[in-house]
């Protein structure tokens, strides 16, 4: 009996698809703007709304670290997600950073375009990546044929 070739093809090119646009769109409507925004506020001293948000709305000290953190956060990991490089934890993380956004009220502060109703559509894209993983067409994937080893365990598609 020959062994299960596994969901088909069509399934595998979906979760690139899915996995790589949630990640574009991701940097350029969150992530892009904030560097963009950081650096203004490097170059051209204008005013930021992140170190703004941190410095009145909650006073934290290191605003201007703690936005730059922000900042290079929103456009690396949905990058790597894009890329399908530590997938789960880069989901888990944009999942975790969203969650925190929202609690912050820095959804309005962080994009003009995130919503609730997008950060809950981001919640539940990066939710399905953390317990299903990226798929055959991941860079994790690739990691692990490299290594020698194929990941048998975790995840539907992966």
């Amino acid at each position: 009996m020959a062994p299960n070739p596994g969901p088909l093809p069509l399934v595998h090119l979906s979760l690139f698809l899915l996995r790589s646009l949630t990640g574009l769109a991701l940097i350029y409507y969150q992530g892009w703007n904030q560097v963009v925004f950081g650096w203004n506020f490097l170059w051209h001293q204008r005013t930021w709304p992140l170190v703004q948000h941190f410095q009145v709305n909650n006073p934290l000290p290191f605003a201007v670290v703690l936005s730059w953190m922000t900042a290079v956060f929103f456009f690396l990991s949905p990058l790597l997600l894009a890329i399908g490089f530590l997938t789960r934890l880069n989901a888990s993380l944009i999942f975790l950073g969203l969650l925190l956004a929202l609690n912050a009220d820095l959804d309005r502060v962080i994009s003009t375009s995130l919503h609730t109703q997008t950060v809950v559509l981001y919640f539940l894209i990066t939710l399905f990546f953390v317990l299903n993983g990226g798929g055959l067409l991941a860079a994790d994937r690739l990691f692990d044929r490299h290594r020698g080893r194929v990941r048998q365990a975790g995840g539907l598609y992966s």
